[in-house]
Parts: structure tokens; sequence; C-alpha cells
């Protein structure tokens, strides 16, 4: 009898899980590939396959469709910029430098390989349906813009001139790329970065500067409140909702303040914590995978598990894995039980950076400032309903 665990089968390195995966990515790649050589010709399963040499059964393996691949085309390119835009230290003190080491990872990444830009700015994978996801990754790229534009400037994030403002740059610095590359610009790639981050440069001080000079004038006072000293409390801007969605006959705002009250407070609280947790190189997300991965009985879970767990991608996992396996806080393995899985386990270093993450976090109050623990037991217990309601619930 065979004692021990039992090892996953591996082909050329690669254990059950990562041939998938590298089978997806491939099939992604093919779909970029089709696109840009045959733009006038409609996506199909046959092509893809056929350019990615695969068989049509690898192809639903990780796709039910070809709009499915299409989503996860926009969304590997998307987390790609995300990531460029992660890049650089925001709280230095030279922002122009800040800004021109960020805008030459977004131009780098869109321009080693051309086709990203021609997916998210021009007119690779036309459809109906990819112009809705198309939109869909555009809006996370822009939360990512509007959450470093705070980080550098701080102001309030959902400030309708950011907004704005974070809409054009991206959109004006696309088309740019794409003019570059079509050789509409003239110039070496170095130069075109000099002269987007000064424009961007110029614009964000300016909207930054506009935003903080209107902010009063955006503000309704009508629960506004004397100050032990003799001042004013700035009108709550869930009160300036309400009055706003009462004043317009929109209908009862109950539940869309509710809405409204979670996600402010997720938008600062997760850009609190990851200031926090930015000297030790991790996120929010990153951090939330250690400790999920921490909690369980051997301190190791498959990537699809940690996928439910966390509620997203599994490329976001996939990601944030190598990311974390880079610092050395997380190391793959074979699970014992699934020969196609493959488990991110914690290292030494992992548990070790985990706890100082964790203390950094508790002195912040897990970005809950103010709330002692009967509150936090109130909003666990308020939260729980909604929750479950929405489906989250554990997996049957």
């Amino acid at each position: 009898m065979i004692s021990g665990p039992v090892r996953a089968k591996r082909y050329g390195g690669d254990n059950a899980e990562e041939r998938t995966e590298r089978r997806r990515l491939a099939l992604i790649d093919a779909a970029l590939a089709v696109s840009a050589e045959e733009s006038r010709k409609r996506l199909t399963v046959d092509r893809v396959c056929q350019r990615a040499k695969l068989s049509k059964r690898y192809f639903y393996e990780s796709f039910a469709d070809v709009d499915a691949l299409t989503e996860a085309v926009f969304e590997h390119v998307a987390a790609g910029v995300i990531d460029a835009l992660s890049t650089g230290d925001a709280d230095h003190t030279d922002v122009a430098a800040f800004v021109h080491t960020t805008t030459g990872a977004f131009v780098h990444y869109l321009t080693d390989d051309p086709r990203r830009a021609r997916a998210l700015f021009g007119e690779l994978l036309m459809t109906e349906a990819s112009n809705t996801v198309r939109a869909w990754a555009m809006q996370r790229i822009a939360a990512q813009v509007i959450a470093r534009a705070r980080e550098v400037h701080h102001i309030e994030p959902t400030d309708p001139l950011i907004t704005t403002t974070a809409a054009m740059l991206i959109g004006g610095a696309g088309q740019a790329i794409i003019g570059w590359l079509d050789g509409n610009i003239s110039g070496g790639r170095d130069l075109l970065i000099d002269n987007l981050a000064r424009l961007i440069l110029i614009t964000g001080n300016g909207a930054a500067a506009t935003a903080r000079t209107d902010a009063p004038q955006l503000q309704l006072p009508r629960r506004s409140k004397t100050r032990t000293d003799g001042g004013m409390f700035e009108a709550d801007p869930i009160d300036v909702a309400r009055d706003r969605y009462l004043r317009k006959g929109l209908g009862k705002p109950d539940l869309f303040l509710a809405m409204s009250s979670v996600l402010r407070l997720h938008r600062r609280m997760t850009a609190d914590l990851d200031q926090a947790l930015r000297p030790l190189k991790l996120t929010t997300t990153s951090y939330m995978l250690l400790i999920t991965v921490r909690f369980s009985d051997d301190e190791a879970m498959s990537l699809v598990e940690l996928s439910r767990a966390l509620i997203v991608h599994p490329a976001t996992v996939t990601l944030l894995v190598d990311q974390l396996e880079k610092l050395g806080l997380i190391e793959r393995r074979p699970s014992p039980r699934d020969r196609r899985a493959t488990l991110a386990t914690l290292t030494d270093k992992g548990r070790t950076e985990l706890s100082r993450a964790t203390d950094a976090l508790e002195r912040l109050s897990f970005g809950l400032p103010g709330t002692d623990p009967a509150g936090a037991y109130e909003i666990v217990e308020a939260l729980r309903t909604v929750r479950v309601a929405a489906g989250d619930t554990p997996d049957k």
C-alpha cells in the first residue's frame, strides 16, 4: 500500500490547476491576436482555439462562450493597468516624480503589447457585449485613478469634478497612446511619457485646487450643528444626499442612503487601510488573502477556495498570489487531496508580516475609528441580515 500524501501529477513542471490557468491565459492571448489580425471578422470559438492551438474542450474548460472570454480579456487587461497604476509612493513629497513614475508604468504596460491599448481604447473586440464590459473595465481603472488622486491631493474622492477629471485623463491618455502607436504623434516613448505626465500633473493639480475651493459651496447646511467653540460642523454628505433625493422627487431615499453610507465607508476604510499597509507592500485585499489562509486549519488553501472566500475573480487571486510569492510571504505546493489543485501556504516570513500588518490595522481600529466592542458587534449583526439576503452564505 502506498502511504503518505498524494502528490499532484506534474507535466512540464505544472500541475493540473497551473496547466488550466496557462491554457486560459493562452486563450485570452489568442483572442487579442485574432481580434488584432482579423478586426473585421467576428470572434469565434474556432478561430480562438485554432490560434491558441487548443481543442474546444479546453476552451469550455475555462469559458462558457465567447462573451465570457471577451469579459476575461478586458478583466485581464484592466487588472494589468490597475497594477501599473499602483506603482509609486503617493506619500512622496515629490508629486511630479510620482506622477511621472505612474504614467510611465501605465504607458509601458499598454505599449509593450499594443493589443492591450487597442482593446481598451481602440477598435479591438468591438461588439455590443464587449462595449459593456469595456465600460466596466474603464470604471475600475477610473476608481484606481481617483483613489490615488485622493492620496496625493487629500481631497474628497466622490467630488464630481475629480470623477470627471479621472475619466478625461484616462480617455485622453489612452487616445494619445493610440495616436502614438499609429504614428500620428511623433517622438519616442520616453517623450510621450514626459508629455503625458506634464499634462496629467497640470490637470490634476488644477482640478484638486478647484475642488477644494468649491467644496463648501457644494454642501447644504440642513443638519449643521453648533460646536462648543462656537463654530459649525459641516453638513453630513448623507444628509445632503437625502435632501437632494427628496428635492428631485426620486421617491423614498432610505435604501439609497443606506447603500451610499456603506459605499462611502468602504471607500474611506479601504483607502486608510491601504495607506497603513503600504509600508509592508500589502493592500487590503492581499492582507485579507493572507489572513484567510491563516484562518484555515492547516494554513493552506487552494486558489479556487480563496477566490470563493474573498469573493473575487480567480484571475485576481492568481495575481495576488504571484505578488505575495515574490515577497516571500506565500508558497505554492500541490494539494495532497486533489491532484488538480495548487495550494497557497503561508511562509514563516508571511506569518511575521501578517502579524505586523494586523498590529498596524489594530492601531487604526481596522478602519472603524470611534467604534467600541459593543458598537462593532452591532455593526456585524446589522450587516449580517443584509449579507445573507444578498447571498453571502457558506458554500453548500
